[in-house]
């Protein structure tokens, strides 16, 4: 059953398919943010490329577990390809739901 509400130390885990010449299957495991960063995502657009790019790769680093069990710093988030961080983007800021039962608790 889904719930209403985002708890602490909630995980959730997604299988992103392949992407033929762009990326392989990937299971990420991530945290939802709530709806304030989704705001403050919003809002890093005023600012600029620089700073929106900034912002979703710490924002990424900090709510991705892992990626095929890999963990990421800002560093290795700057570099995800294109197709796959907005996809993870989407994940993390509740843009695309979940599909697996295979959630735990942190």
């Amino acid at each position: 059953m889904l719930s209403l509400f985002i708890d602490d130390g909630y995980t959730a885990a997604k299988t992103l398919p392949a992407a033929p010449g762009l990326h392989p299957e990937v299971l990420v495991r991530y945290r939802p943010c709530l709806a304030r960063v989704r705001t403050e995502h919003q809002y890093a657009a005023q600012v600029g490329a620089e700073k929106v790019a900034e912002f979703e790769d710490k924002l990424i680093a900090k709510h991705v577990v892992d990626l095929n069990g890999e963990p990421l710093d800002p560093a290795k988030a700057a570099r995800v390809k294109p197709l796959l961080r907005g996809k993870l983007l989407d994940l993390i800021l509740g843009y695309a739901g979940e599909t697996e039962a295979a959630d735990a608790k942190n």
